[in-house]
């Protein structure tokens, strides 16, 4: 097996974890809303609804993001560029939500100083994770764009797929010439 394939199976696992904790913290927010009194004082109503809500999303990330280091080599012949770094960025990414899980969990609330807002209370009004967490999904997927983009550019042949990948970058670029005929 290839090694972007060997990242894509560590991210479809990360994944499957993270839709488990997803499944029980959504579970747990249920049986809140029926009984207020479960789990009295260890785990908050509102710290299961921000785990459910959050990991709800990253692991639909995580999972896109294995199917698209499975795929590439098989669409493009070759191995991704930049494989090396995105298998460091796949450990900081869980890294990061980790520490993320870990604020939402031992650290409920706290003063408002520039500081911890910034490192812990930012986004927790409307259930987000602290800005330097969405800065750096951000930046994850910024390179995993990029890295598909130069193997795009890299690849010796691209085949039916590979074209529509190319494609996507910019979705309207040749729908948008039909819709305005000239006269």
């Amino acid at each position: 097996m290839s090694r972007s394939k060997d990242l894509a199976v560590k991210y479809l696992a990360a994944a499957v974890l993270l839709f488990g904790v997803m499944t029980l913290a959504g579970l747990m927010s249920a049986v809140y809303y029926i009984n207020p009194d479960f789990l009295f004082g260890l785990v908050h109503f509102s710290v299961a609804k921000m785990l459910h809500i959050d990991t709800m999303i990253i692991w639909l990330l995580m999972g896109f993001m294995g199917a698209v280091y499975w795929f590439l080599p098989e669409e493009f012949g070759c191995e991704p560029a930049g494989i090396w770094a995105a298998e460091i960025l796949f450990w900081v990414f869980v890294a990061a939500v980790l520490v993320v899980a870990g604020i939402f969990l031992f650290v409920p609330w706290g003063p408002g100083t520039e500081t911890t807002l910034w490192l812990f209370q930012q986004g927790r009004k409307y259930v987000e994770a602290p800005r330097w967490a969405a800065i750096g999904v951000a930046l994850v997927m910024l390179v995993l764009s990029r890295f598909r983009r130069s193997t795009t550019w890299r690849s010796i042949s691209i085949g039916g797929g590979g074209w529509s990948i190319c494609g996507s970058r910019r979705p309207g670029r040749f729908s948008s010439a039909a819709s305005w005929p000239l006269p």
